[in-house]
């Protein structure tokens, strides 16, 4: 009932995150556990996001029920109709309702927890929705290749391609993509990040991955 009561109002392309010590007098139930409740449109790769931040917080994970509802809401965002998850039922979208028991937490930690997980599935939710641009990015990079090759030796450009081919062949998970120029030369190069290229977790210019490679 509580991640019921957490779900409604929830505005689709956002999360929806909360983190707390359930308390009989405010909460209705008690655990000696913290939880961590999560609303989220359905998409790959969460329970594994939110699990490996949680641990990278600190907290051990207990207990982890994640099911994916088909859901109805009205204008004021409030869930009010459930459909068949069989069968596809108009005006209703699936949606990943997570509850999520963790070791004890501090209340004063319950807010950075929530806006970790929240940053995390922000991350997530760029990645799904970029990767088949990322995807067709590869391709074309591939096909540059093969039909106007750089001055390089021909059997590097072949091994380059193989690999490139064998990464799209579901060897890969397209987390983000960017395009960089490299100037000067010698101790004096610099590689600049090119603006507005980014998608996935490198939508933004400054979220770093490699250091040394920032404007």
């Amino acid at each position: 009932m509580s991640l019921w009561s957490h779900a409604q109002g929830r505005k689709a392309g956002t999360s929806k995150v909360r983190v707390y010590n359930p308390r009989p007098e405010e909460h209705g139930w008690k655990s000696t556990h913290s939880v961590v409740e999560i609303v989220n449109d359905d998409m790959p790769f969460l329970v594994d996001s939110v699990t490996a931040e949680i641990n990278r917080l600190g907290a051990e994970v207990f207990l982890i029920i994640h099911p994916v509802l088909s859901v109805k809401r009205d204008s004021k965002r409030k869930l009010s109709a459930l459909g068949d998850p069989d069968k596809a039922t108009a005006g209703t979208t699936g949606e990943s309702f997570m509850h999520v028991q963790i070791s004890e937490q501090p209340s004063e930690r319950h807010a950075e927890i929530a806006a970790d997980l929240t940053q995390v599935l922000a991350d997530v939710r760029a990645s799904v929705e970029d990767w088949q641009v990322m995807r067709e990015g590869l391709r074309a990079i591939i096909d540059e290749l093969e039909k106007t090759p750089p001055a390089l030796p021909a059997h590097e450009i072949e091994q380059g391609v193989a690999f490139l081919k064998w990464i799209d062949d579901d060897h890969f998970t397209y987390l983000g993509y960017r395009e960089y120029s490299f100037e000067g030369r010698g101790a004096a190069a610099v590689a600049r990040i090119q603006s507005d290229s980014g998608l996935g977790v490198l939508r933004d210019d400054n979220a770093s991955v490699v250091d040394g490679l920032r404007n």
